[in-house]
């Protein structure tokens, strides 16, 4: 029984790391952009789960190892900085409005 649990747990940690495309928004809470954004940042996440794009956040504050990892790896020096991370691993910066509408055109 717990085998088959646990093969359900790894097949959709799988799933979840390897067909959908991320996007992350790495932020600080003491920027006060990053808190005025946050609003429709929650509106773009709503926008998102029932679509291929899953929304991750990153706080720079507070990052864990494997956080570090990445935000060493895409050079992430200001916040708040949005990213699509395709499931190839190619990642593109965002440099638009941070309203959800101007999220979702850019990801559609």
């Amino acid at each position: 029984m717990w085998l088959y649990i646990l093969l359900i747990i790894v097949l959709l940690w799988w799933v979840h790391e390897h067909l959908f495309v991320k996007i992350i928004r790495f932020h600080r809470p003491t920027c006060p952009y990053c808190v005025n954004t946050e609003e429709e940042w929650k509106k773009f996440k709503r926008w998102a789960l029932f679509s291929k794009y899953r929304c991750v956040e990153i706080n720079l504050s507070n990052a864990s190892p494997r956080e570090q990892k990445i935000i060493s790896q895409y050079e992430i020096k200001s916040v708040p900085t949005i990213m699509l991370l395709n499931p190839d691993g190619t990642a593109t910066k965002y440099n638009g409005q941070r309203d959800c509408r101007s999220l979702i055109q850019w990801v559609s």
